[in-house]
């Protein structure tokens, strides 16, 4: 039997894993949960997170000028480029019916214990949007744990990854109604013994800090943005809490990676407090989503800041990689 919202909110588990770093502020849904099971079987994601210092214009275009949602930003981290440095390839499938996919995630679950299945939310207990809105979502099956019954691993309301065991209807029904009908699997694959996948890491890293450009437009320009005359005070916050949590997260990844592949503390240090600045001016836009009111002044100080501090640390990872 399948289990209902109040069961759910009592049974379902805390999933155990890095909630610091593998977040959703910079990783959208499948690939956040790419990265947590990667690391669960043994894959050395840091090196995923080589090219993840983003350029804050291209932030500034898609959510500011462009006002894409946060969930649209492209992140070239968890492509197949990205994953032959750690051993691993994604292969994607499509398929008519949830139940056509038996076979393959049966075969599949033998080698490699999870699959991420994308569809609607409108199907999930436990999402916010049940049975009120369609959107396209992702969640990790970790086999089954009876006949029909399926252990489903996904964001519970703030985000965290939790364990919940559903009926394998509702998992038809979630898979089924969705346009994508997609399933992502990752296998592990023979890598090029000649190059460590650190050292490779490490290279792409320089040839993208090489040829990154960035003008800091999303901090040199915010008080344009908080003033903006054509648009209301809640549009502008949540543009700007929106455009910050991507920033935020674009640093803490990339710290991670300055610390544990570049061996570069000073850089790491450094792109931790721009993530935490980052990350006080996300949590001003909520309060201002509801006061309707914006502290301009001091969020272009920070901001004026943060534009210091970010082209001296790109500075000095480039010095470091001899890139400069």
């Amino acid at each position: 039997m399948a289990l209902n919202q109040k069961t759910l909110d009592i049974e379902s588990q805390p999933f155990p894993y890095d909630t610091e770093h593998y977040d959703r502020r910079f990783l959208d849904c499948w690939r956040r949960q790419a990265v947590v099971f990667l690391d669960k079987c043994g894959a050395d994601v840091d090196l995923l997170f080589y090219n993840s210092l983003a350029s804050t214009d291209r932030i500034f275009e898609d959510h500011i000028l462009n006002h894409k949602p946060k969930y649209a930003f492209l992140t070239p981290s968890i492509d197949n480029e990205g994953l032959s440095l750690t051993g691993w390839q994604q292969n994607l499938k499509t398929y008519e019916t949830f139940e056509a996919a038996g076979d393959d995630l049966s075969e599949h679950f033998e080698k490699v214990p999870f699959a991420i299945v994308m569809g609607s939310v409108f199907y999930l207990p436990h999402c916010p949007e049940y049975h009120m809105e369609h959107l396209n979502h992702s969640i990790v099956l970790s086999g089954q744990r009876a006949h029909s019954v399926w252990e489903v691993i996904d964001d519970d309301p703030s985000s965290i990854l939790r364990t919940y065991r559903y009926d394998k209807s509702y998992i038809e029904r979630y898979f089924n109604n969705n346009g994508a009908r997609l399933i992502r699997y990752f296998n592990p694959v023979k890598i090029d013994t000649t190059e460590s996948g650190r050292d490779a890491a490490i290279k792409k890293c320089a040839t993208y800090l090489s040829s990154m450009e960035d003008s800091y437009k999303l901090l040199t320009e915010i008080e344009w943005i908080a003033n903006n005359p054509y648009e209301s005070v809640s549009i502008r916050a949540k543009k700007i809490h929106e455009a910050f949590s991507i920033y935020s997260g674009s640093r803490s990844l990339f710290s991670r990676f300055a610390e544990r592949v570049l061996g570069d503390q000073v850089a790491a240090s450094h792109l931790n407090d721009i993530a935490a600045e980052a990350m006080v001016i996300k949590y001003a836009m909520a309060k201002a989503e509801i006061t309707r009111r914006i502290n301009v002044g001091s969020i272009v100080s920070r901001c004026e800041k943060l534009a210091v501090q970010e082209r001296r640390t790109l500075s000095l990872l480039r010095k470091n990689l001899g890139c400069s």
